[in-house]
């Protein structure tokens, strides 16, 4: 796709976690909390699109993996409520 920025996660934390919400709102989603400091951790979104609660990773999204409309998907088991 043509909106995938190349990514180098160089930088501070407060750097990479800006850049980390800039992919994710790129890709369609409004994040519900802090970025959870690694993109291959899961991020508790809201989808732009649906208004559903998804839980994408920031890489996955960069790999076209993550599409923000599709069926129903559950919380990670880390991020499940208890």
């Amino acid at each position: 796709m043509s909106w995938l920025p190349r990514v180098s996660w160089r930088g501070s934390p407060a750097e990479r976690a800006q850049q980390a919400w800039r992919i994710i709102r790129e890709a369609g989603y409004e994040p519900l909390e802090p970025w959870p400091g690694k993109a291959t951790v899961p991020w508790r979104c809201r989808c732009i699109t649906c208004k559903r609660v998804r839980h994408p990773t920031v890489s996955g999204v960069l790999q076209d993996r993550c599409q923000h409309v599709r069926p129903e998907q559950p919380p990670p088991r880390s991020r499940a409520a208890p």
